[in-house]
């Protein structure tokens, strides 16, 4: 029970940590496609 937990857990946090990564990337690509719309 404890050890599916454990597994269940890290997968969670994988899938978080993909879901991170997306983001980021999104941030990056928009705030690179709004700056020179600002200056």
């Amino acid at each position: 029970m404890l050890c599916s937990g454990v597994y269940t857990s890290k997968n969670a946090l994988k899938k978080g940590v993909e879901i991170l990564q997306k983001a980021l990337v999104f941030l990056v690509q928009a705030t690179s496609h709004f700056i020179p719309q600002i200056l």
